[in-house]
């Protein structure tokens, strides 16, 4: 999977990100900023919660309803870490195959529930796609630093051509060829024979996870493969 990054807004609906501003904001995974705009709390990254709909005053202005009639927040106590990286350290490998099955369907179940949340999530909180190159921005516009690297890039000052994102956009899947054997080596001139998938789910289907429906139009898992070079010349 490819990580993307995105700016982290203290106010989703405060003001665009300026090019001055490029440098001084952080930025996380896009995943995770969408996260806390939908309303994740991390310490680490603080955002500004209205309780109350926000009064429009013009076509793009807007003022904060008075919030001193609620009662104030209540202290929750401390929580453990939702963002918690393992070191590699720490990392053991399946002890056999029994176990490397049920580790493998279990990431690919939480493959689809990571993905498949973040499509609903993005049919609430809109995110941005530069129409140019990979830029991702988590909020209702995207920002305005003139950062895009993407061809005739000069013409546009480096301004991002922003436009609504789709799940891809937002977790691109890195696609590998499909390995129909492990014990047979891909060749390049049967290239056309193999099928891909992302790299997430071909590493669970090598341990032993059964092939999830909506990949397998892509794994090409109904074509035979020629045994040599010689039999795919004679393919029709």
């Amino acid at each position: 999977m490819v990580q993307l990054e995105s700016y982290h807004l203290y106010d989703r609906l405060g003001k665009r990100i300026s090019h001055e501003e490029r440098f001084s904001i952080p930025m996380i995974p896009s995943v995770v900023e969408l996260c806390i705009q939908a309303g994740v709390d991390l310490p680490e990254y603080p955002t500004k919660r209205r309780r109350k709909p926000i009064i429009r005053t013009g076509r793009s202005e807007f003022i904060d309803a008075d919030e001193s009639d609620l009662p104030g927040p209540t202290q929750e106590p401390p929580r453990p870490p939702i963002l918690a990286e393992v070191p590699d350290a720490e990392v053991s490998p399946p002890s056999g195959k029994e176990e490397a099955v049920l580790l493998a369907e279990e990431t690919l179940r939480a493959w689809e529930t990571m993905r498949g949340g973040a499509k609903r999530l993005m049919k609430v909180y809109p995110v941005r796609v530069c129409g140019y190159c990979p830029e991702v921005h988590v909020g209702p516009s995207g920002h305005k630093a003139q950062v895009c690297g993407a061809h005739k890039h000069h013409q546009r000052n480096g301004q991002h051509g922003w436009q609504t994102a789709v799940l891809d956009d937002l977790i691109p899947p890195r696609y590998v060829w499909h390995v129909p054997d492990a014990n047979k080596e891909l060749q390049r001139e049967l290239r056309n024979f193999y099928g891909q998938a992302p790299a997430v789910v071909e590493i669970c289907i090598q341990a032993g996870a059964a092939v999830p429906e909506q990949y397998k139009p892509t794994m090409r898992l109904d074509v035979g493969i020629p045994s040599n070079i010689a039999e795919a010349g004679m393919v029709v």
